[in-house]
């Protein structure tokens, strides 16, 4: 074979080696832009493996839709796959995305509370974890902005009573709840 065919060949191999794995990257991109995922059924795995890249290569207003989307479908079926896909944006969220899901975890504290008690809930009361934190910052701006902030954290203290009864909490998840409703009456907005 000539020298020429030979370039010509390696050339042809290399456009049809790289061409695949290009493209390829070209619909993992897409699927990792919050605009399109807007438009599809939430792949739970990707959106908790990806949520950094999701958060930082995606319009700033695509992520605030697709965090709505995701609180206001965590009170189906699903609700435990949409909690952790939320969970995985509060830990790599800051900025306005930030602000936004502290607004976010406020309306599931008062909307989902079960639910999201459910995916919080830990024996050991640590608090550590972004997503609570985002919570009690949230749920205290609230109470700081109320035109009756006494009244309002009244109202906190019989939710939380109301709904240790009515989940019929043990022991230890009563003092998460109490602990939870403490941290945020004690929380200083700014």
């Amino acid at each position: 074979m000539n020298p020429l065919s030979l370039v010509s060949l390696s050339a042809c191999l290399f456009v049809f080696s790289v061409l695949p794995s290009a493209t390829h990257a070209h619909r993992l991109g897409d699927s990792l832009n919050a605009c399109q995922l807007l438009k599809h059924p939430v792949n739970f795995g990707t959106v908790q493996r990806n949520a950094l890249k999701i958060v930082t290569k995606s319009d700033e207003d695509c992520v605030l839709k697709f965090i709505d989307l995701l609180a206001d479908s965590s009170s189906g079926s699903n609700h435990h796959q949409y909690l952790a896909c939320l969970d995985a944006i509060c830990r790599v969220s800051d900025g306005d995305i930030s602000e936004d899901l502290t607004s976010v975890c406020a309306k599931l504290f008062h909307k989902n509370f079960n639910h999201l008690f459910e995916h919080l809930y830990k024996s050991n009361v640590s608090f550590k974890t972004r997503f609570e934190q985002l919570l009690i910052e949230g749920v205290a701006a609230d109470l700081k902005l109320s035109k009756d902030s006494d009244g309002e954290r009244a109202k906190l203290v019989a939710f939380v009573q109301g709904k240790k009864q009515e989940m019929k909490m043990n022991g230890h998840q009563k003092v998460y709840a109490e602990t939870l409703k403490n941290k945020i009456l004690a929380y200083k907005v700014e």
